[in-house]
């Protein structure tokens, strides 16, 4: 590891007094910081509610058919039956004999017959590793502050070459062409082969290390599905003269309906979670850019500092979490809150009304 000191920055006096002011200036500088992860906190609770496309709705409202029973040329249709005439894909590669992969001692193989497969051929390499810190320190009564360039040369696995590609099939009248944008909803097998022959790579840099044993080393990572032959399936998609090859969504899986449904309703319930925490996230993070000034001033009391940190942590905590839950009732079910505004309005007419027939009717008597 080398650290190099690439700029240096004279903040302002050492003086303890004037480094307060400045964290304080600091600190008021990031309360627009914090107004903007406010907003971006509630706009990725609105994603969370109406953001995520809800596609175990659109496949569940499809009529389950045959492959008989769907026109050639359709908008989204859901297919199910047995997948027949499988023009499966190969992957060839070359295995090493050892990290050197001399030519004369390696051997060709193949994986046949996959419905897909993806790899990726990976070097066991001296990787250089650049990051930057930034520290402060007092020199001649000034804080200086200095950016430091730190450098590391871990060894690692880097990737080399990767692809992938998808077989075809038919499904009784219709051909089935699955590419990049299919969703494919079949458990994969996992294999790692170790000393494989990458083409078209460069020698090893090693940047000035001293190599350890496993430098050099190859291995490649396969994802692959089995071809589909008499495997029933379920196809989602745009039928196209006679031909699923597109569609939003477009879908191959060996599930039944009903766990297809479920598995596409818990993505759809894990996008939502995610978005909801990141909102969160940004909630606190926002609010504690707000209370950041306060915060700075409280630290000059003697022993209410870190009480007061600790009393901001959890107030910003807190109310992050009821405007997160609360933004999601509101925007989730707005219609009802509208319907409580309207109905308030009503009966404040009404009662004001009454009051003026009631003061009307004592006048007249």
């Amino acid at each position: 590891m080398t650290e190099t000191v690439v700029s240096t920055r004279v903040l302002g006096s050492s003086n303890p007094i004037a480094k307060k002011f400045r964290s304080i200036k600091s600190a008021v500088g990031g309360i627009g910081c914090g107004f903007i992860l406010l907003i971006v906190g509630f706009v990725l609770i609105y994603q969370s509610i109406y953001g995520v496309k809800e596609y175990s709705k659109i496949v569940a409202a499809l009529p389950t058919s045959k492959a008989t029973e769907v026109i050639a040329n359709q908008d989204l249709a859901k297919v199910s039956g047995n997948a027949t005439n499988s023009a499966g894909v190969s992957l060839s590669y070359t295995k090493c004999q050892d990290k050197f992969c001399n030519p004369f001692y390696t051997t060709s193989a193949k994986i046949d017959n996959l419905y897909y497969y993806e790899y990726d051929k990976q070097r066991f390499e001296i990787v250089k590793h650049v990051t930057q810190e930034t520290r402060t320190k007092d020199v001649g009564g000034d804080e200086v502050e200095e950016t430091v360039e730190v450098v590391t040369y871990p060894e690692e696995w880097v990737s080399k070459e990767a692809n992938k590609a998808f077989g075809s099939f038919t499904l009784g009248t219709l051909a089935v062409q699955p590419n990049v944008d299919t969703k494919t909803m079949i458990e994969m097998n996992t294999q790692e082969i170790l000393e494989v022959k990458v083409d078209n790579i460069p020698a090893i840099d090693f940047l000035g290390q001293l190599p350890g044993p496993q430098v050099g080393s190859t291995k490649m990572i396969i994802k692959s599905i089995p071809a589909l032959n008499d495997k029933p399936v379920i196809v989602v998609g745009k039928v196209e003269n006679n031909i699923i090859k597109s569609g939003d969504p477009f879908i191959v899986t060996t599930s039944n309906e009903a766990k297809l449904l479920a598995d596409l309703g818990q993505e759809e319930t894990f996008q939502r979670i995610a978005l909801m925490l990141f909102s969160w996230l940004c909630m606190f993070v926002g609010l504690g850019l707000l209370l950041a000034p306060i915060l700075e001033l409280v630290n000059w009391i003697p022993l209410f500092g870190g009480a007061a940190k600790l009393a901001a942590g959890v107030i910003s905590f807190v109310v992050a979490t009821v405007i997160v839950l609360g933004g999601y009732v509101i925007m989730r079910f707005w219609y009802v809150f509208v319907l409580l505004f309207i109905g308030l309005i009503v009966l404040a007419v009404f009662l004001v009304a009454k009051s003026m027939n009631k003061k009307s009717a004592e006048k007249t008597t």
